[in-house]
């Protein structure tokens, strides 16, 4: 039997992360993306195939660019679902 309670608290440190006012909209700002622009899915794909200190799209990757594009690309594909 498995320990997780279900689905709702695997994800709850998405939600409070999301929420967390200090982080909301930082992948925007990283990319310099209007917050009421939508990032490209490509795009984040990309970033996530490109190797930490490589550019894509302009943008030098980082280990926070990867983790935040990461990040949003998991949040898509749940949304997908």
């Amino acid at each position: 039997m498995s320990n997780v309670k279900n689905k709702r608290d695997v994800n709850k440190w998405e939600q409070e992360a999301s929420d967390n006012p200090e982080t909301k909209g930082a992948l925007h700002k990283q990319l310099g993306i209007l917050e009421d622009e939508t990032i490209p899915i490509e795009l984040l794909r990309d970033i996530l195939a490109t190797p930490v200190g490589g550019l894509t799209h302009g943008h030098e990757v980082t280990h926070l660019l990867k983790a935040r594009a990461n990040a949003a690309l998991n949040a898509h594909n749940a949304r997908q679902k």
